[in-house]
Protein backbone atom coordinates (compact mmCIF):
# COMPACT_ATOMS: atom_id res chain seq x y z
CA UNK A 1 0.00 0.00 0.00
CA UNK A 2 1.06 3.33 -0.50
CA UNK A 3 2.18 6.18 2.31
CA UNK A 4 -0.68 8.51 3.19
CA UNK A 5 -1.25 11.62 1.62
CA UNK A 6 0.69 14.67 3.42
CA UNK A 7 -0.91 16.68 5.61
CA UNK A 8 -2.60 20.01 4.13
CA UNK A 9 -1.57 22.34 2.78
CA UNK A 10 -0.36 20.06 -0.49
CA UNK A 11 2.80 22.03 -1.76
CA UNK A 12 5.23 21.00 -4.61
CA UNK A 13 8.04 22.35 -6.69
CA UNK A 14 6.69 21.22 -9.82
CA UNK A 15 3.88 19.81 -11.17
CA UNK A 16 3.32 18.24 -14.42
CA UNK A 17 0.51 17.34 -15.89
CA UNK A 18 0.03 14.77 -18.79
CA UNK A 19 -3.57 15.25 -20.40
CA UNK A 20 -6.21 12.99 -20.55
CA UNK A 21 -9.90 13.13 -18.97
CA UNK A 22 -8.08 9.86 -16.93
CA UNK A 23 -6.15 10.84 -14.69
CA UNK A 24 -4.16 9.03 -11.98
CA UNK A 25 -2.09 11.63 -9.50
CA UNK A 26 1.17 10.87 -8.58
CA UNK A 27 2.94 12.48 -5.26
CA UNK A 28 6.11 12.67 -4.28
CA UNK A 29 8.74 14.88 -2.04
CA UNK A 30 8.64 17.32 -5.33
CA UNK A 31 6.79 16.26 -8.04
CA UNK A 32 2.79 15.71 -8.67
CA UNK A 33 2.02 14.37 -11.89
CA UNK A 34 -1.06 13.43 -13.64
CA UNK A 35 -0.59 10.58 -15.48
CA UNK A 36 -1.80 9.55 -18.76
CA UNK A 37 -4.16 6.41 -18.73
CA UNK A 38 -5.11 6.11 -22.28
CA UNK A 39 -2.08 6.70 -24.27
CA UNK A 40 -0.58 3.19 -24.18
CA UNK A 41 -3.95 1.99 -24.96
CA UNK A 42 -4.46 3.71 -28.06
CA UNK A 43 -1.29 2.58 -29.65
CA UNK A 44 -2.28 -0.55 -28.86
CA UNK A 45 -5.48 -0.75 -30.53
CA UNK A 46 -3.75 1.83 -33.16
CA UNK A 47 -1.36 -1.26 -33.55
CA UNK A 48 -4.21 -3.61 -33.21
CA UNK A 49 -6.09 -1.72 -36.47
CA UNK A 50 -1.99 -1.45 -38.57
CA UNK A 51 -2.09 -5.44 -38.02
CA UNK A 52 -5.79 -5.85 -39.81
CA UNK A 53 -4.69 -3.03 -42.95
CA UNK A 54 -1.10 -4.61 -43.53
CA UNK A 55 -2.94 -8.42 -43.77
CA UNK A 56 -5.38 -6.80 -46.27
CA UNK A 57 -2.97 -4.89 -48.33
CA UNK A 58 -0.43 -7.98 -48.10
CA UNK A 59 -2.17 -9.64 -51.34
CA UNK A 60 -0.43 -6.60 -53.61
CA UNK A 61 3.15 -8.08 -51.93
CA UNK A 62 2.62 -11.43 -53.17
CA UNK A 63 1.29 -13.34 -50.17
CA UNK A 64 -1.78 -15.32 -50.57
CA UNK A 65 -3.64 -13.82 -47.45
CA UNK A 66 -7.00 -14.82 -47.42
CA UNK A 67 -10.26 -12.11 -47.61
CA UNK A 68 -11.62 -10.76 -44.66
CA UNK A 69 -9.31 -12.78 -41.92
CA UNK A 70 -11.93 -12.74 -38.90
CA UNK A 71 -10.47 -11.38 -35.75
CA UNK A 72 -12.26 -11.75 -32.07
CA UNK A 73 -11.99 -7.92 -30.67
CA UNK A 74 -13.02 -8.88 -27.21
CA UNK A 75 -10.30 -11.32 -27.34
CA UNK A 76 -7.87 -8.54 -28.26
CA UNK A 77 -9.39 -6.11 -25.62
CA UNK A 78 -8.77 -8.32 -22.97
CA UNK A 79 -5.41 -9.33 -23.57
CA UNK A 80 -4.85 -5.16 -24.37
CA UNK A 81 -6.19 -4.73 -20.70
CA UNK A 82 -4.19 -7.24 -19.30
CA UNK A 83 -1.43 -5.27 -20.60
CA UNK A 84 -1.85 -2.03 -19.07
CA UNK A 85 -2.90 -3.33 -15.86
CA UNK A 86 0.86 -5.04 -15.70
CA UNK A 87 2.29 -2.13 -16.62
CA UNK A 88 0.46 -0.42 -14.23
CA UNK A 89 1.47 -2.54 -11.27
CA UNK A 90 5.05 -2.11 -12.43
CA UNK A 91 4.93 1.50 -12.12
CA UNK A 92 2.92 1.84 -9.30
CA UNK A 93 5.43 -0.87 -7.85
CA UNK A 94 8.26 1.12 -8.64
CA UNK A 95 6.40 4.44 -7.74
CA UNK A 96 6.02 2.83 -3.97
CA UNK A 97 10.04 1.96 -3.32
CA UNK A 98 10.77 5.44 -4.43
CA UNK A 99 8.43 7.17 -1.64
CA UNK A 100 5.84 8.47 -3.95
CA UNK A 101 2.23 8.49 -3.23
CA UNK A 102 -0.21 7.20 -6.13
CA UNK A 103 -3.51 9.04 -5.86
CA UNK A 104 -6.35 8.33 -8.67
CA UNK A 105 -8.55 11.34 -9.68
CA UNK A 106 -9.15 13.71 -11.99
CA UNK A 107 -7.89 17.36 -12.06
CA UNK A 108 -8.79 20.59 -12.94
CA UNK A 109 -7.20 24.05 -12.25
CA UNK A 110 -8.35 26.28 -10.11
CA UNK A 111 -5.69 28.82 -9.58
CA UNK A 112 -2.91 29.78 -11.42
CA UNK A 113 -0.74 27.93 -9.70
CA UNK A 114 -3.34 25.34 -8.38
CA UNK A 115 -5.10 22.10 -8.98
CA UNK A 116 -8.37 20.76 -7.61
CA UNK A 117 -8.06 16.23 -7.55
CA UNK A 118 -11.70 14.86 -7.39
CA UNK A 119 -10.59 11.56 -5.66
CA UNK A 120 -11.49 8.46 -7.86
CA UNK A 121 -12.76 6.48 -4.26
CA UNK A 122 -15.71 9.48 -3.97
CA UNK A 123 -14.07 10.14 -0.57
CA UNK A 124 -13.76 13.82 -1.61
CA UNK A 125 -11.53 16.15 -3.23
CA UNK A 126 -8.28 17.40 -2.87
CA UNK A 127 -6.08 20.53 -3.94
CA UNK A 128 -2.55 21.06 -4.52
CA UNK A 129 -0.21 24.19 -5.34
CA UNK A 130 3.15 24.36 -6.80
CA UNK A 131 5.25 27.00 -7.61
CA UNK A 132 5.90 25.46 -11.62
CA UNK A 133 3.53 23.61 -13.71
CA UNK A 134 4.10 21.82 -16.84
CA UNK A 135 1.34 20.94 -19.05
CA UNK A 136 2.57 17.48 -21.39
CA UNK A 137 -0.36 17.22 -23.71
CA UNK A 138 1.85 14.92 -26.17
CA UNK A 139 0.65 16.99 -28.95
CA UNK A 140 2.54 18.73 -31.39
CA UNK A 141 2.70 22.73 -31.23
CA UNK A 142 1.76 25.18 -33.87
CA UNK A 143 3.95 28.48 -33.46
CA UNK A 144 2.38 31.68 -35.93
CA UNK A 145 5.53 32.82 -37.44
CA UNK A 146 3.96 35.91 -37.32
CA UNK A 147 4.72 36.05 -33.44
CA UNK A 148 7.71 38.02 -32.38
CA UNK A 149 10.34 36.09 -31.11
CA UNK A 150 8.71 32.60 -32.07
CA UNK A 151 12.14 31.79 -34.67
CA UNK A 152 13.47 30.97 -30.84
CA UNK A 153 10.58 29.38 -29.47
CA UNK A 154 11.52 26.25 -27.17
CA UNK A 155 8.92 22.89 -28.66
Amino acid sequence: MFPALPSMPHKFCVVVILSNSNCTTILSNHLLMLMLLSCVPKKITWNFASMAEALRDSKHYGYATPDNIPFDFASFKKKRDANILGLNQGYESNWSREGITLVHGTAKFVGPKELEVDLQDGSGKERFTAKHICIATGGHPVVPKEIPGSEVRIT
